[in-house]
């Protein structure tokens, strides 16, 4: 698996590839997320967190794409395993997929993320001991 993160002045987008040129995910976490679909295709509910959110399925610039938008001032439930800080409201995550047999797996792969909203901001994390 590969990993990137991709930060600006008011946003983090992290991405995970499990192969070249296969399906990956991205999670954006900042306070203006854009959606890539234009018009969904599909949707499905999944459990994140103990919450049922919708994932819409679609493409975006010709690829197959599956994406959800997350409200963090909302708290996630104590059930996440992965672990991803989170300092701003919303978490976009999206699913590039190579085609749509991946779609159940890559969720479900999410759905095991642990989003973490930290005490202490991000950027102060450092100057504590």
């Amino acid at each position: 698996m590969e990993y990137e993160k991709n930060a600006g002045v008011d946003f983090i987008v992290h991405y995970l590839r499990f192969r070249k040129n296969t399906s990956a995910i991205g999670i954006y976490t900042g306070n203006h997320p854009s959606r890539f679909i234009e018009a969904a295709d599909d949707s499905v509910w999944k459990i994140i967190g103990g919450r049922e959110i919708e994932w819409k399925i679609g493409r975006s610039d010709g690829r197959l794409m599956a994406e959800t938008v997350l409200e963090m001032f909302l708290n996630p439930g104590p059930d996440y395993r992965g672990e991803i800080f989170i300092n701003r409201n919303r978490v976009h995550i999206f699913v590039e997929l190579t085609n749509r047999r991946d779609l159940e797996r890559l969720i479900t792969f999410c759905q095991t993320l642990r989003l973490v909203r930290p005490s202490i901001p991000l950027r102060d994390r450092k100057n504590r001991s």
